[in-house]
Parts: structure tokens; C-alpha cells; sequence
């Protein structure tokens, strides 16, 4: 049984060796590093998304765990950073796990290379203008897709943007599966400048919006530019210019036990030491 399998196995390893453009990153779920990952990863609730560090301290400071005094970045307000998770705090309080992994830092800006992802208060983030926020004030000016792209013949590759004039690339497509399987687009959207748009729901793992007008431009700008939501920023300040390592509990803001029955020991001690020399220059006597 197994051998009369193996053929078809070679050929589905063959097909994705020859068509590694057709694989994406976007169905890869992103987890943090770290032991307190790994003991509460039941108790956090996928994020998946890009927000905006916005601290009233003009900086987010990112812990190595909310259980942990340990800073592995501070990241000056109006970057964007990638939440792979979320987690609650006994407090209630949410905090994000932020990928670090290639984050592009800035002078000023501290970050710990080897730690690769950290966690941050949610509180201390703005929400980014996404492909939902598109989608719901677009919706009423969406038409049909009339096959626009069905006979286009990709000459280099195809971008695929977050939506129109998100300016952020999230995918491209150099050839399709098979001529005969072009991706399946769904509507059609014209913006505000007269460029035509329509979206992939789904292709190979990808999915998103491409320009009708101009399919292979990698530096496609338009003069709307990405949209904004309404909401307060905090102006941007510099952090210290060091990490620190607290004893402090992030998630709480209390004393570690270990730090607490350290303190119990040494007292006992001083009150025992006493007592105990006292009994033998009693037995002296």
C-alpha cells in the first residue's frame, strides 16, 4: 500500500519545488518565542494583525513576557509592529505578543536582536486603517467583475496590495497554476484617481487586491495614499537609550514571589541568628 503512494508523493514535492511562488506566508500562523508561549497558549486569542505603537510615554517598552521584568525593546510612537497573539492579564488587561523578528529600528530606538519577539500593553497601541476598514466604507461603489485580467499574460509578476492605495505589498504571482486557472477574482472597485482594482478572495494562499490599470507595478503609489482612522496619537519622545531587567511583575506591577520569600528568609535569619547564639553562651555559663 505504502509504495503505490509513493509516486504520487514525489510528484506533489516536485510541484511545489517548481511553483514555490504559488506558496504564501499569509496561512502561516506566527507564534512568539519563549516559555510563556509555550505554558499559556491556550489562554491567547489569534491577533494577526499590524497596529501602531502609541504610548503616552512617546515609546512602547516590550517585555521579554508579562510575567517578566526583562525589556528586549523600546519603539518610538507611529511604528508599525506585527500582534501574532493576544493574552489577558488577572486585571483584565490585554497584552500583544510583537513579532521583533527583521523590525527595521530606528536611531534611538533600542532593540535586543536575539530576543526575536517580546509582549507590549495593548493599551499602548493604535489600530491601522486594514482591508476591513477599505471594505466597509468601499463597499457601495464594488461592481461586478467583468474578466478585465482572465486574459492577461503575466510578463514578470503580478502584486498583490493589502487593498487600494495601502501601499503595502502582500504578495505577487509570478506564473499562474496552470494557463487555464487564473486566480478567481471577485469584484471591481475604481478609485478616486480612475485606477480599476479587483480582489482575490483566494489563490494558492493569497489573497488581496490587484490594479486592473498598472498589475505589475512593484512601486505603485496613488495620491490618497493609505487610509487613517480617527483616533489620538501621542507625540513621539526617544527612550533612555538602555534596556533594564525590574523585579517588578509587568502584568501586575507587584514584587516577583521568589524576591518576596528571599526577603522572608533573610528575616528569619536575623531573628534566628540571635536566639540561636544566645542559647550557646547560655550553655557556656
Amino acid at each position: 500500500m505504502r509504495k503505490r503512494y509513493l509516486p504520487m508523493l514525489i510528484f506533489i514535492i516536485g510541484v511545489l519545488a517548481i511553483y514555490p511562488s504559488l506558496t504564501s506566508r499569509a496561512d502561516a500562523i506566527w507564534e512568539p518565542f519563549g516559555d510563556f508561549y509555550e505554558q499559556h497558549w491556550e489562554e491567547c486569542e489569534t491577533s494577526n494583525e499590524s497596529y501602531l505603537t502609541n504610548s503616552k510615554e512617546g515609546f512602547v517598552t516590550v517585555y521579554e513576557s508579562p510575567l517578566s521584568g526583562k525589556e528586549v525593546a523600546k519603539i518610538k510612537n507611529g511604528k508599525a509592529v506585527y500582534i501574532g497573539c493576544v493574552w489577558k492579564d488577572q486585571k483584565g488587561k490585554l497584552w500583544g505578543a510583537v513579532d521583533l523578528s527583521g523590525f527595521e529600528q530606528e536611531e534611538g530606538e533600542i532593540v535586543d536582536k536575539e530576543a526575536g519577539s517580546g509582549w507590549a500593553l495593548m493599551e499602548n497601541f493604535a489600530e491601522i486603517y486594514n482591508e476591513g476598514d477599505f471594505r466597509a466604507e468601499h463597499r457601495n461603489e464594488f461592481k461586478k467583475y467583468a474578466g478585465e485580467l482572465d486574459d492577461y499574460e503575466i510578463k514578470n509578476e503580478i502584486m498583490i496590495w493589502t487593498y487600494p492605495g495601502s501601499e503595502e505589498l502582500r504578495n505577487t504571482i509570478s506564473e499562474y497554476w496552470d494557463e487555464n486557472e487564473v486566480p478567481a477574482y471577485e469584484y471591481l472597485y475604481t478609485d478616486e484617481g480612475g485606477l480599476r482594482w479587483t480582489y482575490i478572495g483566494y489563490y494558492y494562499g493569497m489573497k488581496g487586491w490587484v490594479c486592473v490599470d498598472d498589475p505589475e507595478n512593484r512601486n505603485l503609489k496613488t495620491s490618497y495614499g493609505p487610509g487613517e482612522k480617527k483616533q489620538e496619537l501621542y507625540p513621539v519622545k526617544t527612550p533612555d537609550g538602555e534596556l533594564h531587567v525590574t523585579l517588578k511583575n509587568p502584568a501586575d506591577g507587584s514584587l516577583k514571589i521568589v524576591v518576596i520569600a528571599v526577603a522572608a528568609v533573610v528575616l528569619v535569619t536575623v531573628i534566628l541568628i540571635p536566639v540561636i547564639f544566645g542559647k550557646k553562651r547560655g550553655k557556656r555559663k
